[in-house]
This record gives structure tokens, C-alpha cells and sequence, in this order.
């Protein structure tokens, strides 16, 4: 993993630069260039994007099922509506252990 500080206006010319890839898939064509240009075999390969099979991702959310408190009132009682029950907290999902 490579990560460097860039100035505003460096990022901003990568942005109109890169066009539908993203900013790393830029940065590391642009290395794969820069490196080739100095006789350096670099092959597509090692330019490409590593392998993120099974490395995880980010921590899911459990959304409960939001329940609908609407009730009907019984014929002849009043018109008014009955206040609706605040939704249970959300809870998170347990965390995943990585080996």
C-alpha cells in the first residue's frame, strides 16, 4: 500500500485526467508508465488492482423491520388517530473475526 498528501490543484487535474477509472486504478497506470518509461519491465499484472478475496469489508448494519403501529379505531369511538410507537433502536451487526 502506497499513500502520499497531494496538492488540491494535483488532485483536481487527476480527476479531469482519469476519466471513468478510479483515482487509484490512475495512480497506479500512471507508476506502471513512469516505470516502464525508465526500462523497467513492469508487466499488467503487478499494475493491476490486488486480489480482495475474502480480506473482509465493512461492518454491515441490522436494520430491524420498522413496524407499522397504525390502528384502526372501532366504529363510533373518535376520529382522532392513534399515535404511532417509535421504532426500536438499531442494532449492529456482531463483529466477524478475521483470521
Amino acid at each position: 500500500m502506497i499513500g502520499c498528501w497531494c496538492h488540491k490543484a494535483l488532485v483536481d487535474k487527476i480527476d479531469r485526467a482519469r476519466r471513468a477509472r478510479t483515482r487509484s486504478e490512475f495512480c497506479r497506470g500512471a507508476i506502471a508508465e513512469k516505470l516502464r518509461a525508465m526500462g523497467l519491465d513492469v508487466p499488467e499484472s503487478e499494475a493491476a488492482s490486488p486480489d480482495r478475496t475474502g480480506k473482509g469489508g465493512p461492518r454491515r448494519m441490522v436494520y430491524p423491520i420498522a413496524r407499522q403501529a397504525v390502528e384502526f379505531n372501532e366504529p363510533g369511538s373518535t376520529s382522532k388517530p392513534v399515535p404511532a410507537k417509535p421504532a426500536p433502536p438499531r442494532k449492529r451487526a456482531p463483529k466477524s473475526r478475521r483470521s
